[in-house]
């Protein structure tokens, strides 16, 4: 491939992902307003927000397997967390089977927002993927399936 045609498809690639990230957000000021609930999770931090939705992937969690999954020291989730427990976003709990061990978890209501939220970026995906036509959901599935993996790496890695 030509350096000019890999510049222009990657160019495209940026250019709807940044589509797709307003599409993102409108959809959930658009539930934010239809549901009179305020988005307990606008004006985070990054740090903060990749946080919250990393625990809500793999809640309950310890700070080990957060830390994991978010690429970070132990100490900077910790901190993530500390804040987030200030805001009151997230519960910390002592472990039932090991007292040294702290588990974590979105706050209930925090928790059914960001699901509700989750719910209407679904639809809105299976809207989308049925007027583009038959197969895009799968294939825009295999496309984020192949590059999942290495997007999950690039946080261990060096820049």
């Amino acid at each position: 491939m030509k350096t000019a045609d890999w510049q222009a498809k990657a160019q495209f690639i940026i250019e709807t992902d940044v589509l797709l990230s307003a599409v993102i957000v409108r959809i959930i000021d658009r539930y934010s307003a239809k549901s009179r609930q305020k988005d307990p999770l606008a004006g985070l931090p990054r740090g903060q927000l990749n946080a919250a939705i990393t625990i809500r992937r793999i809640e309950p969690c310890c700070l080990s397997d957060l830390s994991r999954a978010l690429h970070v020291s132990q100490t900077s989730a910790s901190l993530m967390v500390d804040r987030l427990v200030e805001r009151g976003l997230v519960l910390r709990t002592p472990d039932t089977k090991d007292r040294r061990r702290v588990t974590i978890r979105l706050e209930p209501r925090v928790k059914k927002y960001v699901e509700a939220v989750s719910d209407e970026l679904t639809q809105w995906v299976r809207k989308t993927t049925r007027k583009a036509g038959p197969g895009v959901l799968n294939e825009w599935h295999a496309v984020l399936a192949k590059l999942r993996p290495l997007l999950e790496s690039e946080g261990t890695q060096e820049p």
